[in-house]
């Protein structure tokens, strides 16, 4: 089945009716410099003194009407938003979000396949409407005799639909939950027919796995025969690009890891990408660890869990 779009899930996990006659769009407020180019990202709003502002430039640019399409917007934090597009929208529409913010500005959405060209056309002219409400905006004119970057364009990515797909339990057998943090996971708990557990991140990561695994056993004691868990400290460590950091987050980590249920569950322990502390570089494609432990698991050689040790195991 195609892929829903991660905004499908982030409007999931905040709670919003998806309907199947809607496309999503991640929408991202941003402050840019106008280039001969075009528009350049010079980065986000903050927590804070931002975040009003944020949330009263959004809402000027909801409601809009475009060539019969309806642009909906509905704001999650720090400028960001869902853009729920009815009436006949197409979600197979390229982003407008460079990513790689330093490489490319603001980009031009276009249609991947031909139905999808009247969409792109006005999600391109909704590009265009927006950037003239916020840049006649008072919020902005006030931040910028203040000294302060205006907001002055929103960028889109990661569209979608919701899309009839098999649960979880009727794809795998298995029923249960996800103990997360992030509103995108706990939208793709809903997605998939998994029950979605808030469990917030509060800074201290030896902590927070601490009480993930807690509940991880609750969860299993109550019935789950499936349960999947997140933690997003280690990613942040390797992003600090500081290897030091990277390894004192490992090393916390680990050593709350002999709690685990391995006497009573199936335990996987894993990553879903590799974040290199290389400055130039945001995740990779080199492989991952990954660790099978509990009743019926057939051991290996392998004593020690790190890329090149299990690289050495029967899992390869």
């Amino acid at each position: 089945e195609a892929f829903p779009g991660r905004a499908v899930f982030e409007a999931l996990g905040e709670g919003q009716d998806v309907d199947a006659d809607d496309v999503f769009a991640f929408a991202a407020l941003r402050p840019a410099e106008r280039r001969d180019d075009g528009l350049w990202l010079t980065g986000r709003p903050r927590y804070g003194d931002d975040e009003d502002d944020a949330v009263e430039l959004v809402a000027a640019c909801d409601g809009l009407e475009l060539d019969g399409l309806r642009f909906a917007l509905s704001h999650l934090r720090r400028g960001e938003a869902v853009l729920r597009i009815g009436g006949g929208a197409d979600d197979r529409v390229t982003d407008t979000d460079a990513f790689f913010r330093d490489r490319h500005p603001v980009l031009r959405p276009l249609p991947v396949v031909p139905e999808a060209e009247r969409t792109a056309s006005a999600a391109e002219a909704w590009t265009r409407r927006t950037i003239e409400l916020l840049a006649a905006h008072p919020v902005n004119q006030r931040r910028a005799a203040a000294g302060l970057p205006d907001f002055n364009v929103i960028t889109l990515k990661w569209w979608g639909r919701p899309r009839p797909a098999p649960t979880f339990p009727e794809r795998h057998g298995v029923h249960g939950s996800f103990v997360v943090s992030s509103p995108f996971l706990q939208g793709l708990a809903s997605a998939v027919g998994l029950e979605p557990i808030d469990a917030p991140e509060t800074g201290d990561a030896r902590a927070d796995l601490r009480d993930r695994i807690q509940r991880i056993r609750e969860r299993l004691d109550a019935g789950d025969t499936f349960v999947f868990s997140h933690l997003k400290a280690t990613d942040e460590a390797g992003h600090t690009k500081d290897p030091a950091v990277k390894q004192r987050t490992i090393e916390a980590l680990d050593a709350e890891l002999g709690t685990l249920p391995t006497d009573s569950a199936i335990v996987c322990v894993t990553g879903d990408h590799a974040t290199p502390t290389y400055a130039d570089v945001i995740h990779s494609g080199d492989p991952v660890p990954f660790l099978l432990a509990g009743p019926g698991v057939q051991p290996d050689p392998v004593e020690t869990f790190g890329e090149l040790d299990c690289a050495g195991g029967i899992l390869g």
